[in-house]
């Protein structure tokens, strides 16, 4: 799988031959010349405690309206910034959700999932299908669930589900299973061109 950023000068790149890692290319802005470009490989991250991830298999990838890569993998997911130069040791963010039992705890978020589709809709949210567990929206952050779907309180018929995506044009969210495809309407749309007929 290739990722090219729209809103910043990197490329991330999936291999399927089994290395457990990926690729990230700077192309320092100068898309005609492939001279200047620089590739780092990672097959291990650094989350922001300073624990070393090295998941086995990623998945699937998505950038934000910030800007930031998130990466799905055997291990739950996380994102990074490309505002600032990439070097040979990438510093990734794993979102924690606050357990709100009174305590000050919180759990990283899908860490024991395997997430294999993520899409962001118009309000920036995250829609992460997994393999064993459905498919939850997120916040912008993803510090927070805000839906979640399976087999028990949803029409999906397997809580494998292997594709998400937002529809560009309306509030419609797809779901792909191994028994068919399957359309949500969220309460998130695309903003408008133009407002002229906006009036208070």
């Amino acid at each position: 799988q290739s990722l090219f950023c729209k809103r910043s000068r990197y490329g991330v790149f999936i291999n399927s031959d089994g290395f457990k890692g990926f690729y990230v290319l700077n192309t320092k802005g100068t898309y005609d010349n492939v001279r200047d470009d620089v590739w780092h490989v990672y097959d291990m991250v650094i989350d922001q405690d300073g624990n070393s991830l090295q998941p086995e298999y990623y998945f699937c990838m998505a950038e934000d309206q910030l800007g930031r890569v998130w990466m799905g993998s055997s291990q739950g997911l996380y994102y990074f910034s490309t505002d600032g130069n990439i070097g040979d040791v990438l510093s990734v963010v794993r979102p924690k959700v606050p357990r709100n039992d009174g305590t000050n705890y919180a759990d990283f978020l899908l860490d024991s999932d395997q997430i294999n589709s993520i899409a962001v809709d118009h309000s920036n949210r995250k829609w992460v299908a997994t393999d064993f567990s459905g498919v939850y929206l997120v916040s912008a952050n993803g510090d927070k669930i805000i839906k979640h779907f399976d087999t028990n309180n949803s029409p999906l018929p397997s809580n494998r589900v292997t594709a998400v995506v937002c529809d560009k044009n309306d509030n419609t969210v797809y779901f792909g299973t191994m028994e068919g495809l399957f359309s949500y309407k969220s309460d998130s749309s695309p903003a408008m061109d133009n407002y002229d007929d906006v009036y208070a």
